[in-house]
Formats: C-alpha cells, structure tokens, sequence
C-alpha cells in the first residue's frame, strides 16, 4: 500500500506524479490522501479531479485530512488496516518471531515488541 500525499492547495506536482507511477509499478495499491485540507485557499473537489485526470487513481474514496489539525488521520489508519493485507505466516508451524524491540515500565514490567513471523502466541505460554 502506498499512500499519494497532494496537498489541497497546491494540487498533484511533478514529484507526485513520478513517485506513484513508482509505487504503480512496484504493484502497490494507491489510497489517494488530501492534506491541508484546513487551509482557506485548499480545493479538495479539484484536487479529486486533478488526481483522476493526471494519474489515472480513483479519488472518489480519497481521504481528506489536515496533518497539523489531525482531522482525518483516524480515517487514514482505518484505510490502511482494512486495505491492508495482513503478512502470510502458518499458524500450525513452530513459533517463530522477530524481536523489534524491548524496555522496562514501571508499573508493568518488561514490554516486548515482537513480529510473529510463525505459530501463535497465547495466554499462559512460556
């Protein structure tokens, strides 16, 4: 998944175009996202059009938003997880995972960061 940042004042820029044909061509999906929608002069409607009409992604579903207000950035994190595909891994097979990362909490102890590449990880493991 790629996200396509235009800004709602400026509209779709050279650099927007050339990075998603990339991202089309690395066969990623598109979520069209319009940001600054909080500025005065920003034009959400053209900006629809200008993405549909320049590089050919569908922005009717395109997600208004304002990085510095956060308005819309629930919506964004709502299209990625149900956009995206969940990672491959066989539940079956022995646990295997990636440890990100760890540290200590006060109140709750050591907290672990991990990626379950395989297996499952329920109450009680060890």
């Amino acid at each position: 998944i790629a996200l396509l940042v235009v800004d709602a004042t400026q509209g779709v820029e050279a650099q927007t175009v050339a990075n998603c044909y990339a991202a089309i061509d690395a066969g990623l999906e598109i979520i069209p996202v319009i940001n600054k929608i909080d500025l005065p002069a920003s034009d959400i409607t053209a900006v629809r059009a200008e993405i549909e009409d320049m590089i050919g992604v569908d922005a009717s579903r395109a997600i208004p938003c304002s990085a510095k207000t956060g308005i819309g950035i629930d919506d964004i994190l709502h299209a990625l997880i149900l956009d995206g595909c969940a990672p491959g891994g066989d539940e079956i097979a022995p646990l295997r995972a990636l440890l990100i990362d760890a540290w200590f909490d006060n109140y709750i102890g050591v907290v672990m960061l991990v990626r379950i590449v395989d297996g499952m990880l329920k109450v009680g493991d060890d």
